[in-house]
């Protein structure tokens, strides 16, 4: 049973895509018609580059004003203090993702989208009133000794997070967000404690947003969501 719930949709876009993000606009308006709100979370010197999206729905933010705490500088410093190389962007957006929960913008759900994707047919993300997770088969055992120091949490399903997409449920990210800021892991905030966990040692990335929303969902709120796969090519 396909349910016709509204959404809004955040893309987080660095420079590189500025020039591609204004047919992703125009291929959601075409494929997701329950897509209400459309926000493009980038720099603002970027604001420039994206003149070409005509839709009155569509907004750009300050990728630096979304919610308290979050900023490119202030991720790159906490990466600094944690004796980290990784670049500052990578890990940003992904902090991005869950910061938008937190912002005056969220309502209950949003689609976190790349700004690299174009869906080429009509997408439904809800059945029977309940969200849809895109299950791939990506593995990085990083992510997971992350997760585990993080939340206290092994994996929880076999198939992985991981997708050009995640539809978030606005309560159980602030849920999440509430967990690890009350862990005794060091830091000041959510940001730096999920930096100061992660092990910079291995080349490997040490963390992923859609892994560690997915393994929080299964351990505690997995009838709230339903799993299924997707034809998508890179």
């Amino acid at each position: 049973v396909t349910v016709s719930i509204a959404y809004d949709v955040i893309i987080p876009v660095g420079y590189k895509d500025t020039g591609f993000v204004w047919r992703v606009v125009k291929y959601i308006r075409k494929y997701m018609p329950e897509c209400d709100n459309i926000y493009i979370l980038t720099s603002e010197k970027n604001f420039k580059y994206l003149r070409k999206i005509n839709d009155n729905k569509t907004s750009l933010i300050n990728e630096n004003e979304v919610c308290k705490d979050l900023s490119f500088p202030k991720v790159s410093l906490y990466l600094k203090e944690a004796n980290s190389s990784a670049g500052t962007g990578w890990y940003f957006q992904q902090f991005l993702k869950y910061g938008f929960a937190l912002s005056k913008y969220a309502k209950k759900y949003y689609l976190s989208w790349d700004a690299d994707t174009l869906p080429l047919t009509h997408i439904n993300f809800f059945k029977e009133g309940k969200p849809m997770f895109t299950m791939k088969s990506e593995y990085n055992p990083n992510y997971f000794k992350t997760i585990q120091k993080l939340l206290e949490l092994s994996k929880q399903v076999d198939d992985s997070f991981i997708a050009e997409h995640m539809m978030f449920d606005k309560d159980i990210v602030y849920k999440l967000i509430q967990k690890i800021n009350s862990s005794n892991i060091k830091g000041e905030n959510w940001i730096q404690k999920i930096i100061n966990v992660c092990d910079f040692k291995d080349p490997l990335p040490c963390f992923s947003e859609f892994e560690t929303y997915g393994t929080f969902v299964m351990s505690a709120y997995k009838d709230m969501y339903y799993q299924r796969r997707l034809n998508t090519f890179r």
